[in-house]
Parts: structure tokens; C-alpha cells; sequence
């Protein structure tokens, strides 16, 4: 059967090295709020969203000042690479309520 399901996994684990923002990139101010605090806004005004996924490294303590109003789920198994950081989001989307024929972006 298949799935209309689609969820979002948010990578937000860097830690900015490259970006040269003193900090997380993800933190960076971008007018009045933080650059993940737009990112996610931009995901929760997206109706066919089941839900939102923020994968942050396991030491994150500043995640939610930045993100006051998210809705969503954390999980705090990012890795040292956005491609390990994913692969921890789809584990945790696996064990959390994702099935074969959902959709992950």
C-alpha cells in the first residue's frame, strides 16, 4: 500500500566551521530570528508535512532559544558529517513511526 505520508529531517548538527560564523551556522542571526528558526516556519507552514525531524549533535544545549516555537521532534544523534547526521535522522524516523512507503525529505 502506498504511503501520502511525507515527513521533513532537519540536519542541524554542524558546528559551522566553513560557514566562518564564530558558531553553528544554524544559529546565525538572519533578521530577528535564527537561521533554523526560518527553516522551520518555512517546513510548518507545509500542510502535507506529517512532522518535523531536527537532528542536532548530542551536546546541542542551544537548540530550543533558537527555535522557541517548534513543533516538532528532536533527536540528538547528529554526527560529525551531515551525511552521518542524516543517516541518524532516518534511524530515528525508522524507530519513531516511518514505514517503508512514507516519504522523507
Amino acid at each position: 500500500m502506498r504511503s501520502d505520508r511525507c515527513f521533513a529531517l532537519v540536519p542541524c548538527a554542524g558546528v559551522g566551521l566553513r560557514a566562518g560564523a564564530g558558531g553553528p551556522k544554524q544559529y546565525a542571526p538572519l533578521g530577528r530570528q535564527a537561521v533554523v528558526a526560518h527553516t522551520l516556519d518555512a517546513l510548518a507552514a507545509v500542510p502535507e508535512l506529517t512532522a518535523t525531524l531536527v537532528v542536532l549533535s548530542p551536546d546541542d544545549t542551544a537548540f530550543e532559544s533558537h527555535a522557541p516555537r517548534f513543533a516538532g521532534w528532536v533527536a540528538r544523534s547528529g554526527g560529525a558529517t551531515r551525511a552521518e547526521s542524516v543517516a541518524a535522522g532516518l534511524v530515528a524516523l525508522r524507530a519513531h513511526c516511518v514505514v517503508d512507503d512514507d516519504w522523507v525529505l
